[in-house]
């Protein structure tokens, strides 16, 4: 996480003072996926890049992770999400 930590400040490094617009909650979520990746799997995700592209590279699977994580906050709350998911509707239509 130090590796990834030192990239995030020599990124921010460069683009200090040059007016340009950082997206700091894309950086942070990018270093904790590979963080996580890395502890959790044993996979190292290249998300965090060695330097700021325009535009971002999309990661499929921090994408896959947000919706479903968004899914299982939505199921905790609604005591109907089985039938929504047997019938296919609502946001279990999204799922595979």
């Amino acid at each position: 996480m130090k590796k990834k930590t030192c990239t995030i400040a020599r990124l921010l490094a460069e683009v200090t003072g040059k007016g340009t617009t950082v997206d700091i909650q894309d950086l942070i979520q990018r270093a904790t996926l590979d963080a996580i990746g890395k502890v959790a799997f044993g996979v190292d995700f290249p998300s965090l890049p060695s330097a700021l592209p325009k535009p971002w590279p999309h990661i499929a699977f921090a994408s896959s992770l947000d919706l479903a994580t968004s899914i299982a906050v939505k199921r905790f709350s609604d005591p109907f999400w089985e039938l929504k998911r047997y019938l296919n509707i609502g946001p279990e239509r999204v799922l595979p």
